[in-house]
């Protein structure tokens, strides 16, 4: 057989050498399967974003013990700031060979990872025309030469209203 466990210990901490404790949990004889954070303090009340540290401690029946390394985990409430510009704003996609296309440049920040984007193109009545989609950081620019999905012309002279749809690595979302 194995060692019992006599008692285990779940800390969360501010700072990797675990000073700053703000939340823990603890038990005997039987560990949880898991332990979930909810990013909030002892008291309850969220905690900010950025960086904290878990570590966990057990206690075995004949005095021995194991520590694990602090793992650091992240909180991230904050949906990614995004920005779109494009250029030229009126275009004529018509195959004449003169501002047949507009240039959208698309502006992601977060202090996380982005996970995925969209650059949505609608009619005037809101219907989906063109969808650009990516996983990661998008290009710098994509360009539109005014065809929708299927690569067929949308219509001449429409307006159209282009929106840009982030989502970070927490699932946090932003969209222009």
């Amino acid at each position: 057989g194995g060692l019992a466990l006599d008692a285990w210990v779940i800390q969360v901490a501010k700072d990797a050498g675990m000073k700053n404790i703000i939340r823990g949990a603890r038990g005997t004889a039987i560990l949880p399967a898991t332990y979930e954070f909810d990013g909030k303090d002892e008291a309850g009340k969220r905690l900010a974003d950025g960086s904290y540290y878990l570590k966990f401690q057990a206690s075995f029946a004949g005095g021995e013990s194991a520590t694990s390394d602090a793992v650091e985990v992240r909180i991230d409430s904050t949906p990614p700031k995004v920005e779109l510009t494009l250029a030229p704003t009126i275009f004529t996609p018509d195959g004449d060979g003169v501002i047949d296309t507009t240039t959208f440049k698309p502006t992601i920040v977060d202090e996380g990872d982005i996970a995925s984007w969209t650059i949505a193109i609608r009619d005037a009545k809101g219907k989906m025309l063109r969808e650009f989609t990516g996983k990661g950081a998008p290009p710098p620019s994509i360009e539109w030469n005014g065809t929708d999905d299927l690569d067929l012309p949308v219509p001449q002279s429409a307006r159209f209203s282009v929106s840009l749809t982030a989502r970070d690595a927490a699932e946090n979302t932003a969209t222009s």
